[in-house]
């Protein structure tokens, strides 16, 4: 299984590249979590 790292808030929606705002997924769930924030897509 493929990780990469993922914004939990979007840079679309003003999330920033921090440490706070990035989590591991898995590229699946990455390329279906879309425009949506982390807590909104679970």
């Amino acid at each position: 299984m493929s990780m990469i790292s993922f914004h939990i808030y979007p840079i679309s929606k003003v999330g920033l590249t921090t440490i706070k705002n990035m989590v591991l997924i898995c590229k699946t769930y990455n390329s279906k979590k879309a425009n949506n924030t982390l807590l909104n897509f679970c």
